[in-house]
């Protein structure tokens, strides 16, 4: 099953985009983090101007709090304490799937069509 949590354009201020945000070695730091300590089997970070989404996958377990649980790990990771969780978005299964594709597309973007964001995810899943 694959998971995807989220902030966006659509749902979050840049204040708090630009808090979320996590360069390419925070994201290999928070992704070996997370490895490490959790049933996360697999997981990409994708974090551009315009959004920070995790998608990842477990290795077994119960879903139940799997995203209140993986939010807390980022706020923890970027030392921003308690955040409101109506910022974030998360997805399960098909819908993550389509969302990445949407993304992807740019149908998902500021400006739809955007191009360097498929660029964006192809070095995201490298990492």
């Amino acid at each position: 099953m694959i998971f995807v949590l989220g902030v966006n354009h659509k749902t979050a201020p840049l204040q708090i985009r630009e808090k979320l945000a996590l360069s390419e070695s925070e994201g290999i730091r928070f992704s070996g983090d997370i490895i490490n300590d959790s049933p996360v089997e697999e997981i990409v970070t994708l974090s551009t101007c315009n959004r920070t989404e995790i998608y990842f996958s477990l290795k077994s377990g119960s879903e139940k709090d799997t995203f209140e649980w993986m939010r807390e790990k980022l706020l923890d990771f970027k030392r921003m304490g308690k955040m409101a969780p109506e910022f974030f978005y998360n997805y399960t299964g098909e819908k993550a799937i389509k969302h990445l594709f949407a993304v992807c597309a740019g149908m998902d973007s500021m400006v739809v069509g955007e191009d360097q964001i498929i660029g964006q995810v192809k070095e995201a899943y490298h990492v």
